[in-house]
């Protein structure tokens, strides 16, 4: 399991959890001095090599702006830097990353920009959408730009994209929904009939096998392959925010975030000896934290059946 987050994966901290027992820290992967920042995104590629992108300008010695692979044992990839390809083009913060199944890697993250009118110039901050090839370089035939919130993204089996947060235009073109999808060159699918409204922001977005769109908005929803919501699955509602989504390959759905109770049920209890009890040995600092810490922390997990 490869864990990103502020509070896992930041400054000089970089940990994966894969081999030996359960929750032991896999000592073959050796981060070095890590990373100078925040990481809010990590891709695993089929070689084991590791893309993560976050807001950060320094990964293993290396200069990185907010984008950069490590080799599978945690040393940094310099053949993969986006800058050197795209000179002037830095990346601001990375909020999200998605792999195509050709290799290529969709990245969302802000980007200045200004606008003039008759009164002057102003300079603000957007979010886009940008592909890299496999060796980091920009693939100009795909870019989106929204002016709003752009936090998580997701590519389906025909290469399509799903595009997270709260979108108020999509180049260009007004949507006010909380999740769009794009074609395989960046431009807004009109025939996605999103099943939110103006008020909702989704985050994250994951793809089912058979295609439905499972959803973080308040709690979690799924989406038919046409947008649409699927009322055959019940919306969780949690008392928090939820900020990951994983399926497991017996269809139930897990889900992480901020939040103590699921559907009223409550997660974890201090005085209750019904949660899951923590592990006997002490945890890597900063590496794993057993579930009451991670309650406490403001970061909660929860199954729910599919």
């Amino acid at each position: 399991m490869i864990l990103a987050g502020s509070l896992l994966l930041q400054l000089s901290t970089l940990c994966f959890h894969s081999r030996g027992a359960a929750g032991d820290l896999d000592l073959s992967f050796d981060p070095g001095s890590g990373v100078n920042g925040t990481v809010n995104a990590v891709l695993v590629q089929s070689d084991g090599k590791v893309i993560i992108g976050g807001d950060f300008t320094t990964v293993r010695g290396l200069a990185r702006h907010s984008i950069a692979r490590l080799n599978a044992d945690g040393s940094g990839d310099p053949a993969f830097n986006p800058a050197t390809f795209n000179p002037g083009r830095a990346y601001e913060a990375v909020s999200a990353l998605a792999l195509q199944s050709d290799g290529k890697v969709l990245v969302v993250s802000l980007y200045p920009d200004y606008f003039c009118d008759e009164f002057g110039c102003y300079d603000f901050t957007a979010f886009r959408v940008t592909r890299l090839n496999t060796n980091g370089s920009l693939d100009s035939s795909f870019i989106a730009s929204t002016d709003w919130n752009a936090d998580s993204i997701a590519v389906q089996s025909d290469g399509k994209v799903l595009l997270g947060g709260l979108i108020e235009t999509l180049n260009g073109t007004n949507r006010n929904y909380g999740i769009v999808r794009l074609n395989s060159n960046g431009s807004l699918d009109t025939g996605f009939n999103s099943g939110t409204n103006a008020a909702d922001v989704v985050n994250p977005v994951v793809v089912q096998p058979d295609g439905k769109v499972l959803i973080g908005i308040g709690g979690i929803a799924r989406l038919n392959a046409n947008g649409t919501l699927d009322t055959s699955f019940n919306k969780t509602e949690v008392n928090g925010y939820v900020i990951s989504i994983a399926l497991q390959s017996d269809g139930k759905v897990l889900l992480g975030g901020g939040f103590d109770t699921v559907n009223g049920a409550i997660m974890w209890d201090a005085s209750s000896t019904v949660r899951t009890q923590p592990p006997s040995r002490e945890p890597a600092p900063m590496c794993r934290r057993d579930p009451v810490e991670w309650a406490a922390l403001g970061a909660s997990a929860a199954e729910i059946a599919a």
